[in-house]
């Protein structure tokens, strides 16, 4: 039986901005999103994200609206 190849891609990154700042891919934001963040704290992060200026406040909101499980 031949041995399976795995190839492993990072899939959550950090890369800066334009002004400096470090941006945070939406694998990322995801994986805070399932596995750090209680779903309570979904508005919390939102205004955190919108305060850093990582994402307005609409956006912020709809995808943590549409990852609340």
């Amino acid at each position: 039986m031949p041995a399976r190849a795995w190839r492993l891609e990072p899939v959550a990154t950090l890369h800066p901005a334009a002004d400096g700042e470090l941006q945070v891919s939406p694998e990322l934001l995801q994986l805070f999103t399932d596995l750090l963040i209680p779903k309570n704290l979904h508005l919390s992060l939102a205004t955190l994200l919108h305060s850093r200026g990582l994402a307005d406040p609409i956006h912020a909101r709809q995808f943590l609206d549409r990852n609340d499980r």
